[in-house]
């Protein structure tokens, strides 16, 4: 798709959030203007369509950030800081899910699984396939994995890195202070 071609496409949608923020009643809750409820659900619905996380995920992914569990605290000592290669983020919202760990760069996520998710198989599929409809591809592991092998999960997790690198595209313009 051409630059072109991404412009119209940009123009056309904002134009379907006007007309879309427009087809709404023009009465608010009490004490809120009309068009600050249109304002704010357009700029919900915007942020869904492009994918993006919307502040009270935002919100969460923080929180999960202070309250790590003591097998994601471990994980993130083997992915923080690029050891192996590449940035992770944890606890990383997309959309309205919040991966544990992500890398943007390969487009991977990295899933640590306790016993909850026995229960909530469902929830985890739609999980993992909203992730991989971003491109994203899913890793999971159980939950004691950093405890029991964590040299074995770091070289998992690499080599499914570096299979990623060699078949993403490679940039036209290297990056700045990496040669």
């Amino acid at each position: 798709m051409g630059l072109d071609s991404c412009w119209a496409e940009e123009k056309r949608s904002q134009f379907m959030m006007t007309q879309l923020s427009c087809s709404f009643p023009s009465r608010g809750k009490v004490g809120m203007g009309a068009s600050t409820c249109t304002k704010r659900i357009t700029r919900t619905i915007a942020q869904l369509m492009r994918n993006q996380s919307l502040p009270i995920t935002q919100v969460r992914a923080r929180s999960l950030r202070r309250g790590m569990t003591d097998a994601e605290r471990k994980l993130w000592s083997g992915l923080r800081n690029e050891q192996l290669g590449v940035k992770f983020r944890r606890q990383h919202p997309l959309g309205h899910y919040i991966a544990d760990f992500a890398c943007l760069e390969v487009k991977l996520i990295v899933e640590l699984d306790g016993s909850q998710h026995v229960h909530q198989t469902e929830y985890d599929t739609r999980r993992t396939e909203f992730f991989n409809s971003l491109s994203f591809e899913v890793m999971r592991f159980p939950t004691d994995l950093p405890f029991t092998d964590f040299q074995a999960l770091l070289a998992c997790i690499y080599n499914r890195i570096e299979e990623l690198a060699a078949l993403a595209p490679i940039p036209a313009f290297p990056r700045e202070g990496k040669e």
